[in-house]
């Protein structure tokens, strides 16, 4: 767990506008040896702008993206502008107009990742 939170604070520290709470947070995480659950997942996500998105963060979007939930390891959500949610699982889209459903199924393949 270490490792991911020692990857995502360094990242943050590269960012054009660091957020220091950000980085606050995932050291304290770091410190603790946090076990990251759905919750620490969630907690660490940040709304950002497609722009930003791409200036700032590894990953390609789709045209259609206007806003983009970022989470730890470089998982991320787009917003598209036909008001649906996609992310990549696998190499595959998986999109639906209700965001927790497409952050549910990040969070289960991200877990997986995590064993």
């Amino acid at each position: 767990m270490k490792a991911i939170y020692q990857e995502q604070i360094l990242a943050e520290k590269m960012r054009a506008n660091v957020n220091s709470g950000m980085i606050q947070r995932l050291q304290r995480l770091q410190d603790k040896d946090e076990i990251i659950t759905r919750g620490v997942f969630n907690d660490t996500a940040q709304l950002v702008t497609s722009d930003y998105f791409q200036k700032n963060y590894k990953g390609s979007l789709n045209a259609d993206a206007q806003t983009v939930m970022t989470y730890l390891n470089g998982e991320y959500i787009e917003s598209l502008k036909t008001g649906e949610w996609i992310t990549t699982i696998d190499g595959l889209p998986f999109k639906d107009k209700d965001f927790k459903t497409v952050e549910e199924e990040l969070w289960n393949n991200f877990k997986l990742k995590l064993k």
